[in-house]
């Protein structure tokens, strides 16, 4: 039985050792990681000579790939997790890239024949308040209607004799003649 390659296991331990690589990634620009997007960003400049080379451009992205990869799963592994019917899970943090949309923005609406002719003219489409703010009573007073008219003589009761016109004379009769009168115009 004797003669065969004795093999030692420390050496195959060591041998398997150098073979794997550290889970330390070590850049000269730090790896920037979106760990809810899984996303890794290296801004490290590309050698150019490794890439050119078509021997060597495979490795030298294979390498950059697992810096990446290994940088992601060490930050996900240092997230706090919790174990449930034998898996791991992990809560991962809020995103802090905003990725783009998958579809383009949606398109406005063109706008009608009708619509561009009210912006023209001005016309809204909302109706008007039926209550308007009066300054003088200080007070939301209906727009139309008899409280309207009783608004207006409360607002009203004190009315100014012009210089010319007879100081004896009742303003408030005068007035309502003339509204008389511009009723019967109007019919």
């Amino acid at each position: 039985m004797g003669d065969h390659v004795v093999v030692r296991v420390q050496d195959i331990i060591t041998q398997a050792h150098q073979e794997q690589k550290s889970i330390e990634v070590n850049k000269e620009i730090q790896l920037k990681c979106d760990v809810d997007n899984l996303l890794v960003r290296d801004k490290n400049t590309l050698e150019e000579k490794l890439i050119r080379d078509e021997d060597q451009c495979d490795a030298y992205l294979c390498s950059l790939a697992r810096d990446g990869i290994q940088a992601l799963l060490t930050k996900v592994w240092d997230l706090p997790s919790e174990q449930i019917d034998n898996s791991i899970y992990v809560t991962l943090p809020k995103p802090v890239t905003k990725l783009p949309r998958e579809k383009p923005v949606p398109k406005g609406k063109e706008i009608t024949k009708w619509e561009q002719y009210a912006r023209e003219k001005g016309i809204k489409r909302g109706k008007k308040d039926k209550k308007v703010w009066d300054e003088v009573l200080k007070q939301f007073v209906p727009r139309y209607g008899y409280r309207k008219i009783l608004a207006e003589k409360e607002k009203n009761w004190v009315k100014e004799v012009p210089d010319n016109a007879d100081p004896y004379e009742d303003q408030f009769a005068k007035a309502a003649e003339i509204k008389k009168e511009n009723i019967a115009k109007n019919e």
